[in-house]
């Protein structure tokens, strides 16, 4: 110990100085290795795991830049401009009353009704007379009307009696037996429960030969005269002539009541919060 001082005292003040930069230096050292080290340890492990987990979040589409975002919601855009466009095209070739017409019919009351089935009822039995076609003189549709009724729908239900009748004239029909409306079926959005589609069932037999029911089939697929068909049974009477055959069933006239963008859920104006993954 003696001699230790005895070698401090006999060091320059430099050497002196010197020394304790070094020895301090040391200590420094080993305390940064003891507390850094485990400390850089948990960093390197923190990386690893938020590597992980932008992986993880990478492959369920959770994790995009505003790019990838952009593109996501343009391509969100062009499908719903090409379902709307599939939409409109489907609904114009399927559609027995066009859609502009039907805010025209909710305007009408029981009187034009009337007037209407009476109109209806003296052109289409001339008509029926001059191609020779027997029309019962029952039209199907008579002018009575409670004052409950929708002349609305009476009035679609009429326009759908029309045109399949005129359908049995281009089709030239041997006889036409019976044609009545059904109760109107409408369909609902699940969501809002609004009104988008009305169905204007009718109740009908006629009696041709093989080729009326072939261009029965070929009408009913026409623009000109679109019908949905609900059910269908084709028959052979046994009192019918040779070659003749009995049609009956139900075919629908669709009415579309709302365009595709009003049926649009309601865009959610405030934040929406989500739990992290796996919290």
């Amino acid at each position: 110990m003696i001699a230790s001082r005895f070698q401090l005292k006999s060091w320059s003040e430099r050497q002196q100085v010197l020394a304790v930069i070094v020895l301090a230096g040391l200590i420094i050292f080993s305390l940064a290795f003891a507390l850094l080290l485990p400390l850089n340890a948990d960093r390197r492990r923190t990386e690893r795991d938020i590597d992980q987990m932008r992986t993880q979040l990478a492959a369920r589409n959770y994790l995009l830049d505003e790019t990838a975002l952009q593109q996501g919601l343009n391509a969100e855009h062009a499908l719903n401009r090409l379902l709307y466009s599939e939409w409109t095209n489907a609904a114009s070739r399927v559609a027995g009353v066009p859609q502009h017409e039907t805010s025209v019919n909710a305007s009408v009351g029981h009187i034009d009704f009337k007037v209407a089935v009476l109109e209806a009822s003296q052109r289409l039995h001339r008509k029926s007379r001059a191609l020779g076609i027997i029309l019962p003189r029952e039209f199907g549709m008579d002018a009575s009307v409670n004052s409950t009724e929708d002349a609305r729908q009476l009035m679609l239900q009429l326009r759908s009696l029309e045109n399949f009748i005129e359908l049995l004239f281009a089709i030239k029909a041997v006889s036409f037996t019976r044609a009545e409306p059904l109760a109107p079926v409408t369909h609902r959005t699940p969501p809002s429960d609004e009104a988008y589609l009305e169905e204007y069932p009718l109740d009908f037999e006629f009696r041709g030969d093989l080729a009326n029911v072939m261009a029965f089939f070929h009408e009913i697929l026409e623009s000109s005269h679109p019908f949905c068909v609900r059910r269908l049974r084709i028959e052979v009477p046994d009192d019918a002539p040779d070659g003749q055959i009995n049609v009956k069933g139900v075919v629908s006239t669709l009415v579309f009541m709302k365009d595709p963008a009003e049926l649009q859920p309601e865009r959610q104006t405030g934040p929406r919060f989500f739990s992290p993954i796996g919290h």
